[in-house]
């Protein structure tokens, strides 16, 4: 109730009394995995309270995890007391190993280093080097043997998307069973002796003794090698060796070279033991009516990430106890941590309604009203808080804020006199209260409080920063600084304070010492550029050009794209800068090339100049530089330019804007308005230039380091005086270059050693003339494109090494998918029922802010949040799929609307599909059935993801026309009078159901009746429909079928003996589908209308008027050729006239040469379709 009431400390106080009182290690255990001991900052008396507490537990309950974490725990608490060689014996006594070498880092992003096996797996020396993530080298180092059990990865190394290795040998005098113990967070694999005998590949942060696994020691030497991997969040690890009981087996150990250990096989996961998690289980089933223990369960899962069985074991008590505000609070908590805001916060607010007393709840609600601005509010719900709710400093600050804001000066500075006697153990409390002290010229209160923080907390890291600060505060900087050295030599791995002494030295132009101050870091952390350019300042600083140089270089070698210390070295070897290296024009050449230039029919600007420069730099690493220069030639061209949006081409680039401006005729410049990417060019007058000069650096990590690709249009809408690209590059430095609709030959210039630029220059190109469905830029526009990647397996493998680690089957993916696949008979019925789950249940996404460019979602997150993109959902279905019993293959699309090119191998796709066996599979329309593939997929170039074949780029197959199909039948009667009757069914499959499907699924049927009407009424405005009927088609695997009777007055032209009527074909070729140009420059897209899409089939019964017979009606016509199929036929049986018409188009791309046959095979069809029938009354 204590904690629940948000008071930890007095929840720490009850959970030691109910030791003292009980002796019950099992209960003890329950209560801890619910409170969760606050040591680091108790007092005196609660650490050996806490610490005599641990030994009769170690001693009762050994193999207890939680007597692990309590001795973990209380040599933190030594190290802030400054007792360092206390808290080393302690963990001696838990027989940690400290004593490692590790080498990294290597490539891990999203998870694959995992599952590749580098070079260290293959046996090592520690003199061996290696090739690292985004091409760093890699040497095996060592860490530094702290007194605390965990080794944190990010003191070291702080580098994401990274695996790295961790090496030891103990030494056992008899060959003997164990189990080795481990605790982390990240996912791992673990060798003993070169055998694998642990592994997990879901991320998962965990407490110590977590993961467990039988092994035998052999007499003497025994090689430990673990291998620990992150994404975003960094890594640690606790390892240990026990017996059966949990009791410590204390072994000498040091790093020593390794063998090659096993291939990278699979584990069984029984091979892998869950302490914790089986002792919790035990409990339960031994005590089935416990909810203590219950509790416990849904708490450990929350610990370790395990978030599917948190939530399957709170809504199985939520069943029981629906009123329970504790378990509405935790089922909250399990899907904030899942990402999923806004049933955290739906179950949140039950929480609070449940009660108020509830401090989780009711902080919520508070930090929710404090969020709205709306102080008065927030006044009032602080001051009818419940009296049982522990105010935390957090909201007694809070409090203070809504004081200071409500002019309460006595208020807020009795909340602060209260944090300040009572809480400077909070480092949020003690930041504030020194900015406070300071803005009121307080010194003796900050004095006061500093000196309590210096006497209880001077060993602790989170407060040192505070304490240096105020010893400079009052002018002691010999004080300030002893403080850092004097805890970086006990405690070395704490690299923030290295970075404070440096600001200081620098602060006080001592270079000598900043310098060493980053020496010492980089002992420490090797890998940070920013600690290599610092140095090389420093070196700079004291006259040191030479080791500066170097200092530089190391950067370089640390991160290949640090382009501040490229950029640095060119300046320190008085060399032109990399982005001066670009070609320059000058607005005077421009303005004549203007003069030369004609503007052309109907353009409203023009570009003067289109530039890129593609600068490739020693490392790898390259920037490309934008230079455009627009002339605006009158007011439309003032509306199309005044506004400008900075474009973006990739997640991995950071764009700068060097200058953007208009440029007056007498020479006189107009800065733009800037907002991020926007630009607004005011006082655009006809006749400015606008002149923007854009600067890119591309950051590209993985497997990608170190490679280049760009990607340039020659041409486009807009005529341009000078089309110029050119490739600033070593001369050793090989790449592909490919043109297209252009063959321009390279004009190659000689730079600085070793450097030549190769131009591209065109001039005076033609803007793109405007023509009817004439498709994207790149089958049009002449362009350019260059790749340093040597063939499309390099871009399969790519992202097969992405998406690997993502396709985890976890439990309740294996829930879901065991159920859906509970009567599925086939491999056909699994994927049509995958289809239908992802389709219906996954929502479509690609928010930048959620969604990465690249690397998918883990197929559990997907599933949990039910939110994803194509890449998300196409991983998730795989991930199923497997779990089935069928393999699929991840394909990568470059859709018909992206617009972009692909002759060269590169990373330019912008979709994900699946594949299994031959079928195509899109799982983000979810109007499409399972076995048709959106028509924006097909036609296009793409890409199978595979680990093992060299696969290059295809073109997806269309699809068969008759799976993209109308069908239609009608029986018509007409009458004398011109009225019709008619009878329509209508069948839809494939693509033709998507916009029908909608409708019906969401509209009622007074709605639906309306849209026919509407349609009908397009043709007889005279019409009335009734009788509709229809399937709602409302999953992707049903076709849409409908009927419908009409009743048409006016439908035929009606003379004194005669009837003309034209039948009523649906999707006839007339007027704008017959494209107005007689002559093209460009490909025709049939595709990119509906008419000219798929299989069109019509069967007419048309029952004449009594005493009327066919004077005259349409011929039958049967044309076949590259374009298409098209056939009609009429016959007359007794008084009724059966008319078919049969459309299918099988060429989609018509290229300009065939334009004029294409053209005159529609207007035969339309000529045809006009379908004039005459009728005569009978004499």
């Amino acid at each position: 109730m204590a904690k629940y009431n948000g008071n930890k400390s007095l929840a720490n106080d009850y959970c030691l009394d109910a030791w003292d009182a009980y002796s019950d290690s099992q209960l003890f255990i329950s209560c801890l995995y619910k409170v969760s001991l606050q040591l680091y900052y108790s007092t005196q008396e609660k650490s050996q309270k806490t610490i005599r507490v641990a030994k009769q537990l170690m001693e009762k309950s050994p193999e207890s995890p939680v007597a692990t974490e309590l001795w973990n725990a209380i040599s933190e608490v030594y190290i802030h007391e400054g007792k360092k060689d206390s808290a080393k014996l302690w963990n001696e006594k838990l027989g940690i190993l400290s004593h490692w070498k590790y080498a990294g880092p290597f490539n891990n992003v999203s998870n694959g280093g995992l599952f590749t096996s580098f070079d260290v797996e293959k046996g090592f020396s520690f003199s061996e080097t290696y090739n690292g993530l985004s091409g760093r080298k890699v040497e095996w180092r060592s860490l530094y043997p702290e007194p605390i059990s965990w080794i944190h990865l990010d003191y070291y190394q702080n580098i994401p998307d990274a695996v790295n290795y961790f090496a030891t040998t103990v030494v056992s005098q008899e060959t003997k069973k164990a189990f080795v113990n481990l605790g982390l967070s990240g996912v791992f694999s673990l060798w003993i002796n070169g055998t694998k005998v642990m592994e997990n590949s879901v991320f998962q942060n965990t407490g110590v003794d977590i993961f467990r696994a039988p092994v035998t020691l052999r007499q003497g030497k025994n090689h430990v090698l673990l291998k620990l991997g992150h994404e975003k969040r960094q890594s640690n690890f606790v390892l240990r060796f026990t017996d059966e009981k949990g009791i410590s087996i204390l072994l000498p150990h040091a790093p020593e070279p390794q063998p090659a250990v096993e291939s990278q096989s699979k584990l069984e996961k029984n091979n892998v033991m869950n302490t914790t998690e089986s002792n919790i289980k035990k409990a339960i089933k031994n005590e089935p009516k416990s909810i203590l223990w219950k509790l416990a369960s849904i708490q450990y899962w929350l610990n370790t990430e395990q978030f599917n069985e948190a939530k399957t074991d709170i809504l199985q008590l939520l069943k029981k106890y629906p009123k329970s505000s504790l378990l509405h609070s935790a089922l909250s908590e399990n899907y904030r941590r899942e990402s999923n805001k806004a049933l955290a916060d739906n179950y949140m607010e039950k929480a609070y309604r449940l009660d108020s007393s509830n401090a989780d709840a009711w902080n919520s609600r508070f930090s929710q009203i404090v969020g709205s601005q709306d102080i008065q509010v927030a006044d009032t719900f602080y001051n009818n808080c419940p009296s049982q709710i522990y105010k935390t400093p957090e909201i007694l600050l809070t409090r203070a804020m809504i004081d200071a804001q409500l002019g309460r000066q006595m208020e807020f500075f009795s909340v602060m006199d209260n944090l300040a006697n009572n809480h400077y153990n909070n480092t949020l409390v003690v930041e504030t209260l020194m900015n406070v002290f300071e803005q009121i010229s307080s010194p003796s209160k900050t004095d006061l409080l500093m000196k309590k923080v210096s006497r209880e907390y001077s060993n602790h890291s989170s407060f040192i920063s505070f304490l240096f600060q105020w010893h400079k505060m009052r002018g002691r900087n010999d004080e300030a600084v002893q403080l850092l050295q004097s805890f970086l030599k006990k405690y070395p791995k704490h690299t923030q304070f290295y970075n404070l002494l440096y600001s200081h030295f620098t602060g006080l132009q001592e270079y000598e010492k900043a310098a060493q101050a980053m020496q010492g870091l980089l002992k420490v952390n090797p890998f940070i550029s920013e600690t290599y350019i610092k140095l090389g300042e420093a070196q700079l600083a004291l006259g040191d050009t030479a080791a500066a140089i170097q200092s530089y270089k190391k950067a370089l070698e640390a991160d290949y794209a640090e382009f501040a210390a490229s950029n640095r070295l060119q300046e320190i070897q008085k060399r032109t800068k990399w982005s001066d290296l670009a070609t320059s024009f000058s607005i005077d050449s421009l303005r004549v090339l203007s003069k030369k230039f004609s503007k052309g029919k109907n353009k409203n600007s023009l570009f003067l100049l289109s530039q890129r420069s593609v600068i490739i730099h020693p490392t790898g690493a390259y920037e490309t530089i934008d230079h455009s220069v627009i002339e605006v030639l009158d007011q439309k061209g003032i509306d199309e330019w005044k506004e400008y949006t900075i474009p973006l081409y990739s997640n991995d680039e950071i764009a700068t804007v060097m200058h953007a401006h208009i440029v007056k005729s007498d020479g006189k410049t107009i800065n733009a308005e800037r907002n991020k990417r926007q630009l607004v060019f005011i006082n655009l007058q006809a006749g400015d230039l606008i002149d923007i000069k854009i600067s890119r650096k591309y950051n590209m990590t993985g497997q990608l380091a170190k490679q280049y690709e760009s990607f340039f249009y020659m041409g486009g809408s807009l005529p341009r005086a000078l089309s110029y690209f050119e490739i600033i590059a070593p001369d050793t430095l090989k790449y592909n270059i490919k043109q297209e609709k252009q063959n321009i030959k390279p004009v190659i210039k000689k730079l600085m050693d070793g450097y030549s630029k190769k131009i591209f220059r065109n001039s005076q190109v033609p803007g793109l003339t405007s023509e009817e469905k004439m498709g994207p830029a790149d089958i049009n526009l002449p362009w350019i494109q260059i790749s340093s990647f040597s063939n499309w397996a390099d871009i399969s493998h790519w992202f097969n090494t992405l998406s690997r680690g993502k396709s985890i089957v976890t439990k309740e993916i294996e829930h879901v998918a065991d159920s859906l696949f509970a009567k599925a008979k086939t491999p056909a019925e699994k994927i049509k029922k995958v289809h239908l789950y992802i389709t219906d249940k996954i929502r479509y996404s690609y928010m930048p802010f959620r969604q990465s460019g690249f690397v998918p979602q883990e197929a559990a997150t997907t599933l949990a949040t039910q939110v994803g993109d194509c890449k998300d959902m196409a991983v998730l279905a795989q991930t199923m799929l497997r779990r089935g019993g069928i393999s699929s293959k991840l394909v990568l699309v470059q859709t018909r609307d992206d617009g972009g090119a692909l002759l060269l191998p590169s990373i330019h796709f912008n979709h994900v599909i699946l594949k299994v066996d031959s079928l195509f599979i899109d799982f983000t329309s979810p109007d499409n059935h399972v076995n048709t593939l959106p028509w924006i997929d097909q036609n296009t170039r793409a890409l199978v993801v595979d680990s093992t074949e060299n696969t290059s780029l295809f073109l997806i197959p269309l699809s068969s026309p008759a799976l993209d199909f109308v069908h239609t039948y009608t029986e018509d009667t007409l009458l004398s009078d011109g009225t019709l009757l008619r009878k329509i069914e209508m069948k839809k499959g494939g693509n033709f159901t998507l916009s029908d499907r909608k409708q019906f699924k969401y509209e009622s049927t007074e709605e639906l009746n309306k849209s026919f009407l509407t349609m009908v009424r397009n043709r007889y405005p005279q019409a009335t429909i009734s009788e509709l009927k229809y399937s709602k088609g409302q999953n992707a695997d049903s076709l849409i079928t409908y009927s419908y009777k009409v009743k048409a007055t006016n439908a035929a032209y009606t003379g004194n003996k005669s009837i003309a009527f034209v039948l009523p074909w649906n999707y006839k070729i007339e007027g704008s589908l017959i494209p107005g140009e007689t002559t093209r420059q460009y490909i025709f897209q049939t595709f990119r209308s509906w008419s000219l899409w798929g299989e069109k089939k019509y069967t007419m019964r048309l029952q004449l008027p009594t005493g009327y017979s066919i004077l005259d009606m349409p011929q039958a016509v049967s044309m076949s050729n590259e374009f298409g199929s098209y056939q009609t036929s009429y016959t007359i049986q007794d008084q009724t006239l059966i008319a078919t018409r049969f459309f299918s188009m099988s060429s989609q791309d018509v290229a300009p040469e065939k334009y004029a046959a294409y053209r005159q095979f529609l207007e035969q069809i339309a000529e045809s379709d006009k379908g004039l029938l005459i009728l005569k009354k009978n004499d």
